[in-house]
């Protein structure tokens, strides 16, 4: 059955229809989905206007050429009539509508039909209306103007007969024309009544049909008018077939819905009910068809075989302002990469369903009108190809979870597609899917579990992939080191190690700093590596962020050693908390600067002194008494009345911020002596903001 529209395209042609490309997806009843497999027959310069097992035709303005595809032979013919505008092969030649005379308007136009066969040309009639012309299977359908009035004629192209249906019946034509492949005619008269001719046999019925009828000679399917919206009129398909006339169900549409609302061939409905296209056999059983859309959501049938198969292609709108091409044009796209150059866009030019049962198409580059290919269209399944991922996420922060969604591709795929999902790291990121593993489509969550790196991937078919990185987040919570203390030698045991610990161990943030704070001491590389230098003591910091984490390290010697005491921190304890002091080296003075925040009714109960490990004691004077104190492991603490005496502090719990205001503070000055007899001079001072 030959697609009207598709049909006027091949012969026309006009230059501004180069837009027009193709994306065929073929469906039948045993194959739910198929893409088509498009087997190249032959390569041409120029498309023929048609084509059969055996020849080309080609016609020029004032010649045809047949070229016979067996012998790669030609046979020219030249014609005493300028401008031939179409031509259809038959049994015994070919058959050629002319244009013979020219006007202004599209009625001004007279064209003529003429027959060759037998080596000869010979007129059959004029006053063709050329876009009447139906050509299907062994029939050529077509109307003759004469004396106003305009005649049916079926053209038998086996032996080239031909008859005037009107003539025999007297019922004048109006319009709507469909042919079968076996010479059943059905047209409207002037009043709109159906005609219908099967075998010699013309019948008028009282059917009013819209816009589109197609007829076999037993069975007749139309739309008709069935009532008014508001807003819009709407139709329906109607199935008549042994005297019974059946509305096919849930088929309203409206009027200016376009393209064909069903197509129709040897028995075979297919027809739109709803969202879903519906195949009917012709027994009457219905078949839903699952149709992937294309990018613009919408897909309709082009061609409808004898034996029940479906092609559609996409659509999309466009109309056309002469009168004689209303009507929708099909843009589509090449899907197939054995077609290159022709797999980009291409002009497609329709469907035929030649006497070997098999489906053939012509398409043509639309950058280039001189490259076409004939192919056979051949169903098979579509396989899977690729998966689509809506969005590959590749940063979250720990404990953040997204659902997303995987697809198989192209989306007409009939395999099944057994997806499944994994993550390389689940200690980092975890991906859950259904685990069933025959969908097509999934709804994944991927979870963020630790700080880090991992690679998930979507699999098809064990063995199409889709992967992706995913960086975790995990913030740094915390620091600490593996050692709070190390005890070095110079002259043995002078390095160590230290490990810095992150909280928690998953964070992402691990950028340390390492330092020490008396290099002269003990020092430290940026991969924590301690090494001793001299007797004393230092202390290691590890920084991270706004965190820090800190290992005092002793530096021993075997010889003695004449190195004085070092103080490296104070710390004075005012209201429950301890405000370190600033240690000058250089003069060995512990300075506290107090801020004047702190309350009045606040109690300084006491300071800490920490100086080096082998520091035995100490003294300190102040108002004129000298009180003496000891070291533990370079430690030394003292409350404020054995600072300062018990007049100073009867209770014992301290001494308030307000006294310290009124003195002013404090100035102590005092020694520390360490185990090998070694004396340092130094000062104490306490001052308020």
């Amino acid at each position: 059955m030959e697609v009207p529209f598709m049909r006027f395209l091949s012969n026309v042609r006009p230059k501004w229809i180069t837009a027009l490309c193709l994306t065929v997806i073929l469906l039948c009843s045993s194959v739910p989905v198929a893409v088509a497999e498009r087997n190249i027959i032959d390569e041409f310069s120029s498309s023929p206007s048609d084509f059969d097992l055996k020849r080309y035709l080609y016609f020029g303005t004032n010649a045809i050429r047949i070229h016979d595809r067996q012998t790669n032979t030609d046979i020219s013919v030249n014609f005493p009539t300028q401008n031939l505008q179409s031509g259809y092969l038959t049994g015994k030649g070919a058959v050629l509508v002319t244009r013979t005379k020219s006007g202004t308007g599209w009625d001004d136009y007279s064209y003529s039909l003429y027959e060759w066969s037998d080596g000869s040309v010979r007129k059959i009639t004029d006053g063709i209306v050329n876009d009447t012309m139906r050509n299907n299977g062994d029939y050529i359908a077509f109307v003759v103007r004469t004396d106003g009035q305009q005649h049916v004629w079926l053209f038998d192209k086996r032996d080239h007969s031909y008859r005037n249906i009107t003539n025999e019946n007297n019922y004048p034509f109006l319009r709507l024309i469909s042919l079968s492949p076996q010479g059943h005619l059905a047209y409207t008269t002037t009043d709109n009544k159906l005609v219908l001719y099967s075998n010699g046999h013309t019948e008028l019925t009282d059917i009013t049909p819209e816009d589109n009828i197609a007829y076999d000679g037993s069975k007749l399917v139309y739309d008709d008018y069935v009532g008014t919206t508001p807003g819009n009129e709407r139709y329906a398909i109607l199935v008549l077939e042994n005297g019974q006339r059946n509305e096919l169900s849930d088929t309203n549409y409206y009027y200016n819905r376009s393209p064909l609302p069903f197509l129709f061939n040897n028995g075979w409905i297919v027809y739109q009910k709803q969202s879903q296209h519906i195949l009917r056999s012709p027994e009457g059983e219905e078949t839903g068809l699952t149709i992937p859309l294309s990018d613009n959501g919408v897909v309709i049938p082009l061609f409808l075989s004898s034996s029940g198969e479906v092609i559609y292609g996409s659509e999309k709108y466009y109309w056309y302002t002469n009168s004689q091409m209303n009507g929708s044009a099909i843009i589509t796209e090449s899907i197939h990469d054995s077609l290159l150059p022709y797999s980009g866009y291409s002009y497609f030019r329709g469907f035929e369903e030649l006497e070997d049962g098999k489906i053939y198409g012509i398409m043509t580059d639309y950058m280039d009108f001189d490259q076409d290919v004939l192919f056979e269209y051949q169903p098979v399944p579509a396989q899977i190809k690729d998966i689509y991922v809506q969005g590959e996420i590749n940063q979250l922060t720990k404990g953040e979870s997204m659902q997303l969604n995987a697809s198989a591709a192209p989306p007409y795929a009939t395999e099944t597609a057994l997806l499944s999902c994994s993550s390389s790291d689940e200690s980092v990121v975890t991906i859950s899917c259904p685990d069933d593993g025959s969908r097509y489509y999934v709804s994944y969550t991927i979870t963020a579990v630790g700080g880090g790196t991992a690679t998930v991937t979507i699999t098809a078919k064990d063995t199409i992939t889709r992967s992706w990185d995913i960086n975790v987040y995990s913030p740094l919570e915390g620091l600490s080191l593996d050692h709070s203390e190390l005890t070095l030698n110079t002259d043995s045991n002078k390095t160590a190690q230290l490990q810095a610990i992150f909280h928690p161990a998953d964070a992402t943030d691990k950028q340390l700093t390492w330092t020490s704070t008396n290099p002269a001491v003990g020092d430290v590389d940026q991969n924590g590596l301690v090494t001793a230098k001299t007797r004393g003591t230092t202390m290691i910091k590890a920084s991270s962020g706004a965190f820090t984490a800190n290992c005092i390290v002793t530096v021993q010697s075997s010889q003695t050693d004449t190195t004085p005491p070092v103080i490296f921190a104070a710390y004075a304890a005012i209201g429950g908390k301890n405000y370190p002091a600033v240690i000058r080296p250089h003069t060995n003075t512990i300075h506290f600067t107090l801020p004047g925040s702190l309350p009045d009714s606040a109690m300084f109960t006491g300071i800490s002194v920490h100086a080096s490990p082998d520091t035995k004691s100490g003294d300190f004077t102040v108002s004129g008494f000298t009180r003496s104190y000891s070291f533990t492991e370079g430690v030394a603490q003292f409350t404020v009345q054995q600072l300062l005496g018990p007049e100073f502090d009867p209770l014992g719990d301290g001494l308030s911020v307000r006294t310290l205001r009124k003195f002013g503070g404090l100035t102590l000055t005092g020694t520390l002596t360490d185990y090998n007899g070694n004396v340092t001079q130094g000062k104490l001072i306490l001052h308020m903001e």
